[in-house]
């Protein structure tokens, strides 16, 4: 485990940021509140320390902000939905080969609770035309994306530790876990997979 935690920040910061686009508004919530106390708290952490899930577990149990989007296909969303949910939440951009590199995971992910109660959904910093002239020529992801999400991701989810992220909320809209950072090595994403899987059967029993 150490030797994938130190993997992962390595390649991570290469990854940090995604490319910025036009900034749209958005009021603060309990979420930016909690990772602004959250980092308060870790003060004196460097900041791939902060990263550690010993460090991002005091974000558990957050509420998952109410915003909308829209999805490339034209799919309004509204989250939270109106019926009970898991909601796992996903933030890349292109740039990123961690991100590319654990999609296909991600698509056996929603393969496997297609017919439960979990929403998937993933953000890019990147533009529509990017994303229809640079991605999907190459690559297969079947997740709904919000593109242009980089002020969301800032202003909503208060995003300061980098990308690829993913976050579970369970059906009552508190934030069960987070994963920050990774490497495109095919253990680390197998594990990644592996907690992915354990943490929405969790979720789903409550």
């Amino acid at each position: 485990m150490a030797k994938f935690f130190i993997l992962r920040l390595f390649l991570f910061a290469f990854c940090l940021f995604g490319r910025q686009v036009q900034q749209i508004g958005f009021s603060q919530n309990n979420f930016t509140i909690a990772v602004d106390s959250c980092k308060a708290l870790h003060a004196d952490s460097s900041f791939f320390s902060f990263l550690s899930p010993e460090n991002l577990s005091c974000l558990e149990g957050v509420d998952l902000p109410s915003f909308s989007a829209q999805t490339l296909d034209q799919q309004q969303l509204q989250i939270p939905g109106s019926k009970a949910q898991v909601h796992v939440l996903y933030f890349w951009h292109l740039s990123c080969d961690p991100c590319l590199g654990l999609m296909a995971g991600l698509d056996n992910l929603q393969q496997k609770f297609q017919y439960q109660s979990v929403r998937f959904l993933s953000f890019t910093t990147d533009d529509q035309a990017s994303i229809v002239e640079e991605f999907f020529p190459y690559y297969t992801f079947i997740w709904p994306i919000v593109s242009d999400a980089f002020t969301l991701n800032k202003e909503t989810f208060a995003f300061s530790w980098g990308y690829p992220t993913i976050m579970i909320f369970d059906t009552n809209n508190k934030l069960a876990y987070i994963e920050a950072g990774a490497v495109n090595e095919p253990a680390v994403i197998q594990k990644i997979i592996e907690d992915l899987t354990s943490e929405i059967e969790h979720c789903l029993k409550k």
